[in-house]
Formats: C-alpha cells, sequence, structure tokens
C-alpha cells in the first residue's frame, strides 16, 4: 500500500532519464584566502629571556613534542601564582604591582598545548598532593590538641556555672581550653571552580592560587552558570583578581560574618582555540582582554623518539616550586602582607623610556590592542619580577632577591616588544573579524581536514556535529554563503516545492587537489603551505568525523587529491549511480544523511521509502 507522502515512481524515473542532460557550470579555483584570515606571522619566542631556564624549556619541550612558548607560558603562570600573595614589585614611591599574569595559549586542536603546560602542571601537581599527605599528618595533630582544648573548656564551663552558684567570682578561661585553629587546606591549583569556591580557597591559602583550565572557553563559558545573568560580574570579579586588592564578601551564604580576603589574586593559566577567540574577548572592551598575555606560535614540532639527554633536568622544577612554596609571608595585623621588592634605580630610566615609545603606539592603535598596550607598562614590572624569581628558585639555597636587578627589567622589556605585543596584534586581528568571515574560516578549515574532502555537506547535519562555535542555524547560513562567495561550495538546486528547503551544498572538487589548496606565501608563515598544513584549525568533533559526502552509508569512494576535474562518485550499498543521477534523486540522499545521525537508517536502499520531508 503506496503512501501519500511517497514520490510517484514515474516522477523517480523521470529524474534519473533528466540527469543525464543536466549541464553544470564549470568550478573555478577556490580562493584560500577564506581561511588564511589575514594572520600575521607568530614573532619567536625569545628564550634568552628565561635566563638559567632557557634550556630547559627548549629540552621539556622538544621532549613534548610542544612550541616552548606554551611551557613558558605555564612556568610565568606558576610563579606568578606562588609570588601573588607574598612578594610585590615597587616600580617606584607609590607604584606597586603583584605578580599576577593571565597566561592564554592559543592554538588550534592537536597542536601541543595540553602537553606544553602540562610539563609545568603535573609537577605543581605532585607538589600538591605531598603538601596534602603533611596536611593529613598535621590535622591528626590538630585534632588531639582539639579534644585537650575541649576538655578544658567543658571543665572551665563547670567551674564557672558553680561559682555561679555559690555567688563567686567567674574564673576566667584557662589558656588550655581556647580552641587551636584547623590547619587550612592546601591548594596550589584550580580546575573548575565557582566563585564562592574560589574566596574560600584563597581565603585558606592567602599565598595564593593558580587556576589552571586545559580550555578556557568552557571557563568564559561558565561565568554567570551560577550567578545567574550573562556573566559581566563574574568577569568583573576577575578583573578584580588581576590587581590584588582585598577583597570582602558580605552575602548570607557566607555566614554571619563577612569574608574578608586579604589579596584577591588569581592568576589564570590555559589554552583557546583560534575559532573561539571571541569568547575570550565578549561583546564589548571590559578590560579583561587587556589583562591577559597571549602565546600562540605556529605549528608544532614533529614527534620524534626521545634521547638519552632529555630530561636530564626534570628535577629542576620540583626544586624551583618547593622553593616558591616555602616562601615565607609576612603577617602585619593579623593579615598577610607582602613584601614590596624594588627595581634597581638604573633599571627605571628603561621603563620611561619603554612608556614614551608606548605612548606613540597607544596613539596609533583602537580597539582591544589599545585597551591591552595600556596594561604594558605595569606588565613591565610583574614579568620583571617573574623573571628574577624564576633565576632564584632554580638555584637551590641562593638568597632571595632585595632588588629586580636591570637585567630583567631589560628581559621583560624585550618580551613585551618582540614577543607579546606582536601576538597581541595577531590574536586580537583575528577575534575581530565579522563572525560571517570567522566561521566561514573554520568551516573551510574543517572541509580541509577531511579525507578524503567531501563532495556534498548539509548544513542541518553539520550544525547537529556542532562544526562551528555557534549553535544558530543562521551562522551557518552566512558561513555557506561566504563560501559561495568564495567559489568552495555550490548550492544544489531545489527540484522539488514541498516540504522545508534542503541546505544540501556542493563542494568544489578542486579542494581535493593539493595543487589548488597550497597556498601562496602569505603573512601567516614565510613559506608555502599546502591543504594538510593550513586545514588544522578546527578538529572535527565528536560524532562528524564521517560527514564526508555522506551518501549510503556514509562512505565516499573517489581520487581525492588526483586533480581531477570529474565528479566524485558516491557508493550506495547494492547499486551505484552516477554522481548526477544521485545528487537529483534527493529522498535517497535524505535517507544518506539521516544515516549519519541514525545508523538504524542505513538500510538497503531498495527498502528506503522516499520522503518528500526536509533533512533534519
Amino acid at each position: 500500500m503506496s503512501r501519500p507522502d511517497m514520490v510517484p515512481p514515474a516522477a523517480v524515473q523521470k529524474v534519473l532519464d533528466g540527469a543525464a542532460e543536466t549541464a553544470e557550470e564549470p568550478w573555478g579555483d577556490p580562493d584560500m584566502a577564506v581561511v588564511q584570515s589575514e594572520r600575521l606571522a607568530a614573532p619567536p619566542l625569545p628564550l634568552h629571556c628565561f635566563g638559567h631556564w632557557a634550556p630547559w624549556i627548549e629540552a621539556e619541550a622538544r621532549l613534548a613534542c610542544a612550541p616552548p612558548d606554551f611551557v613558558a607560558a605555564a612556568l610565568l603562570a606558576l610563579v606568578s601564582s606562588r609570588l601573588a600573595g607574598t612578594r610585590d614589585v615597587k616600580v617606584w614611591r607609590r607604584w606597586c604591582e603583584p605578580s599576577v599574569l593571565n597566561c592564554v595559549a592559543v592554538a588550534p586542536p592537536s597542536a601541543g598545548k595540553s602537553p606544553g603546560l602540562d610539563v609545568v602542571l603535573d609537577p605543581l601537581s605532585r607538589a600538591e598532593r605531598q603538601l596534602v599527605l603533611e596536611y593529613r599528618e598535621r590535622i591528626k595533630a590538630w585534632e588531639v590538641e582539639h579534644e585537650r582544648a575541649v576538655a578544658a573548656e567543658k571543665k572551665w564551663k563547670a567551674e564557672v556555672a558553680a561559682a555561679a552558684k555559690k555567688n563567686e567570682p567567674t574564673p576566667q578561661k584557662p589558656a588550655d581550653a581556647a580552641m587551636p585553629p584547623r590547619p587550612p587546606y592546601p591548594t596550589l591549583r584550580l580546575n573548575d571552580t565557582t566563585p564562592e569556591a574560589l574566596h574560600q580557597a584563597l581565603a585558606r591559602n592567602p599565598k595564593g592560587v593558580l587556576l589552571a583550565r586545559d580550555e578556557l572557553s568552557g571557563w568564559f563559558g561558565s561565568m554567570g552558570r551560577y550567578s545567574g545573568g550573562d556573566g559581566t560580574g563574574d568577569r568583573a570579579m576577575w578583573i578584580e583578581a588581576f590587581g590584588a586588592r582585598p577583597y570582602r564578601i558580605d552575602r548570607k551564604t557566607e555566614g554571619p560574618e563577612p569574608l574578608y580576603i586579604a589579596r584577591l589574586a588569581v592568576p589564570v593559566l590555559g589554552g583557546i582555540q583560534p575559532d573561539k577567540l571571541n569568547q575570550v574577548l565578549g561583546k564589548i572592551d571590559d578590560g579583561l582582554p587587556a589583562r591577559c598575555l597571549f602565546f600562540w606560535p605556529d605549528g608544532c614540532p614533529e614527534l620524534r623518539e626521545p634521547e638519552d639527554s632529555d630530561g636530564a633536568s626534570a628535577d629542576q622544577l620540583d626544586v624551583a616550586i618547593k622553593q616558591l612554596v616555602d616562601l615565607p609571608v609576612e603577617i602585619e595585623d593579623g593579615v598577610p602582607k607582602p613584601r614590596a621588592v624594588p627595581i634597581e634605580p638604573s633599571a627605571r630610566q628603561l621603563v620611561l623610556a619603554f612608556e614614551r615609545r608606548n605612548r606613540d603606539r597607544i596613539r596609533e592603535a583602537n580597539g582591544f590592542y589599545r585597551s591591552w598596550l595600556g596594561k604594558a607598562r605595569g606588565t613591565i614590572g610583574r614579568l620583571a619580577l617573574c623573571l628574577a624569581y624564576l633565576d632564584w628558585a632554580a638555584t637551590p639555597g641562593a638568597q632571595e632577591p632585595h632588588v629586580i636587578e636591570l637585567r630583567y627589567v631589560e628581559r621583560a622589556i624585550e618580551l613585551i616588544e618582540a614577543y607579546f605585543a606582536p601576538t597581541a596584534v595577531r590574536t586580537f586581528g583575528e577575534a575581530t573579524l565579522p563572525e560571517a568571515e570567522r566561521d566561514a574560516a573554520a568551516l573551510a578549515r574543517w572541509l580541509l581536514r577531511q579525507r578524503p574532502v567531501p563532495a556534498k555537506i548539509n548544513l542541518r547535519v553539520l550544525r547537529e556535529g556542532h562544526i562551528l562555535p555557534a549553535r544558530r542555524a543562521k551562522a551557518y547560513d552566512l558561513a555557506a554563503d561566504e563560501l559561495v562567495d568564495a567559489g568552495w561550495l555550490r548550492r544544489v538546486s531545489q527540484t522539488r516545492h514541498y516540504g522545508r528547503p534542503k541546505k544540501d551544498y556542493e563542494v568544489n572538487p578542486k579542494l581535493a587537489c593539493p595543487e589548488t589548496t597550497q597556498r601562496p606565501e602569505s603573512p601567516e608563515s614565510p613559506e608555502s603551505r599546502t591543504a594538510e598544513t593550513i586545514a588544522d584549525d578546527p578538529a572535527p568533533r565528536a560524532g562528524v568525523s564521517g560527514l564526508s559526502g555522506l551518501s549510503g552509508q556514509g562512505k565516499l569512494s573517489g581520487r581525492p587529491g588526483d586533480g581531477s576535474p570529474e565528479p566524485v562518485t558516491a557508493s550506495m550499498s547494492h547499486t551505484e549511480k552516477s554522481e548526477p543521477a544521485a545528487d537529483l534523486l534527493e529522498d535517497v540522499e535524505l535517507a544518506s544523511w539521516g544515516a549519519a545521525l541514525d545508523p538504524a537508517l542505513a538500510a538497503d536502499p531498495a527498502e528506503l521509502s522516499l520522503r518528500g520531508e526536509g533533512c533534519e
């Protein structure tokens, strides 16, 4: 019995008969500028600015198969967190800066962000576990003292009650009846935390903690999740955390007494993909991006077998962490007070000279970069402080710095002018592209990652696979329009006038040819790069790795990369049809796209009903 929504066999035959007469306009060369994004070249990291740590950074990065930029980012964030509550830098009178640095590693997936950061974060976690073991021993001793105090207090209360009955003077509370303070739980790093939990962790650990996230886009996306609203309140708190000022919280959830944090100082470390940078920046410049140092190298080192000399100085970081953790903190009126370390007087002239140059740059800049430059002079002192204490921590038993020497100020200025400023330009330029262009570049890079390059895509299926950061259908439509204009895609003509319009697009077959996708020399790289190297931005998300010109059971056969302009043929179970016929037989394709989302739909084509609805 036929269903009312089935396509009549005569209509199917008419489609097949007319397929041979269908003439497609020849494809032109795709515009590869879509994926270039006019990115500036990545500046080389001046490793010599890290002094004793330069060879260590290089060796550990090579061993982790990660760019040295990310190892250096984690190292700076580590020392920044350990100095956040104990040491400041004094540039001159009334100008002090805390050590807080927010270090953001920018790179596409599988570019070595996590391995590079873990070089430093793993030893930090080991140090924290050791502190927890020591904490458990202190808790045992505290429990004994606490019980003694409880017994002494109970005895004293009985004496007070007896004195009251006899109308005698009330006895004074003995010293052994005073409750000993509970040892604070040690915390060196946090991962996923709410603002309330962060406040408690800082109250217990006045020396400072490090917030380390493997993916910062999730951290930014969580702002406002617990407090409600659009997250602007949480962003404001993190802006304050950069200044390391006192922070008082008066809320019912904190108890009858306000929670007082001597210094709200929390350095941030993590990675983010270039296509998600707009989540860091936000819609308006609220000052948070200006308080970040970005690390964005080009490419990732090739995997190689470790040499015998690799890892010879692996314990160097463990020794340094212990020295930094054991830094004493001064207590004034019951509140921790960091010691201000002055810079060498001769270095002040370098700061003034930098400020004069920086003013010229600020006048010519605009937007996010202008705000970033406005924070650069303060970053000099913070970097110089961290570099000085990094060198100190590398030598066990060395005398703690009592002044920040001229060489560390010179290195800090070189890092800013030679590395961080150019990287900021690169970062803000990429993130401030129009959203449609940014999404088009992300979709284009995803296409080039597919092996083979698909012959056809469907926007609804790609949206289900979360190919783009945005979830709105409109974002996919605008991105596809950009790629149509660039000669990457071509909208499949609609041969029916019922149901929801399909969103199928043919993909330029020339994209499967390396000669076509080879990029000319561009600002992004001094060398020409092929599709294999330019297609490494967004990796296919889980569940969409098979969305490559889906037909039949989601498989595609053809000759990727052979340079042939002939159409790629899609394989179908038991039956093969030429691509023009398969393209026009839309309802058979519908079942194929459905098979990508539900394997149960990948049945024999002979058993598939031809439905008159658009692909969901």
